[in-house]
């Protein structure tokens, strides 16, 4: 008797992406933010028990990570430069090269885009909630109408020092509203604020990068990702106006810079 053996493809899926506080990036849902790390998570089966599995992610953006020899699940870090729509691939081939393709789109936005998301989420929460609609001035300005000294202006004017303090302003708000009503919990609200002031100072301290020749302009860029570090470590803690504090710290530095 003949017998034919066939391969199998491995089953393989991209079980989440999350950004660097933890928060399930879902298009449509959360967005990623530029210059900010997120983790990728994948898995596979395979009913080839004796198969041996290499895995590549393609991250939509002109990158990709070669993972090398994988056994049942993956892990991956990436931070996108620049904002807009991808689509990341996981590629999961068996020794018979059989492959599993799961794909996940993601939406990556700068930081106007990102403070944009944030008015659009809070606008429902704010009509019987008057700290909530005092945050939303501060992001938006002008009570809801054109942002003209909200935060959203200020950074498409390049003023992102006065930028971040009202996004800390808006936190405070924020955080006043769920004084006042325990069972409001704004968390992903105040983490994506957090997290938007984060991309701001690292685009900051890129471009003072690209630019610094001077020991002491080297130092302020030393000195600014010291602060990073520092708002990175009060925003694990919950603690998302002292960060947003930090990052704008670190802004202060690179002023003159770029």
């Amino acid at each position: 008797m003949d017998v034919t053996v066939n391969n199998v493809d491995p089953v393989a899926s991209i079980d989440g992406v999350i950004d660097e506080l933890g928060t399930q990036i879902e298009y449509g849902v959360r967005s990623a933010l530029i210059l900010t790390e997120l983790d990728a998570a994948g898995s596979f089966t395979d009913v080839g028990t004796l198969d041996t599995h290499t895995a590549v992610i393609n991250w939509g953006d002109g990158m990709e990570d070669d993972l090398g020899s994988v056994m049942g699940t993956i892990a991956a870090t990436h931070t996108y430069a620049d904002p807009g729509d991808y689509t990341i691939t996981l590629t999961v081939t068996d020794d018979d090269e059989g492959v599993g393709t799961p794909t996940k789109g993601i939406r990556v936005l700068d930081a106007e885009g990102a403070t944009r998301e944030a008015i659009e989420n809070l606008i429902p929460l704010a009509e019987d909630d008057p700290n909530i609609a005092a945050a939303l001035d501060k992001l938006h300005g002008n009570n809801g109408g054109p942002a003209e000294n909200g935060a959203l202006d200020l950074l498409e004017k390049g003023n992102l020092n006065a930028a971040l303090e009202k996004i800390k302003q808006a936190l405070q708000y924020l955080e006043a509203a769920e004084a006042a009503d325990p069972s409001l919990d704004l968390t992903d609200s105040k983490s994506f604020l957090a997290l938007t002031a984060k991309s701001t100072a690292n685009e900051a301290i890129l471009q003072a990068e690209a630019a610094a020749t001077k020991p002491n302009e080297l130092q302020k860029i030393a000195r600014a990702n010291e602060l990073v570090a520092e708002g990175d470590t009060l925003s694990g803690s919950l603690d998302y106006v002292g960060a947003v504090g930090k990052y704008q710290q670190a802004v202060r530095e690179e002023q003159g810079i770029y």
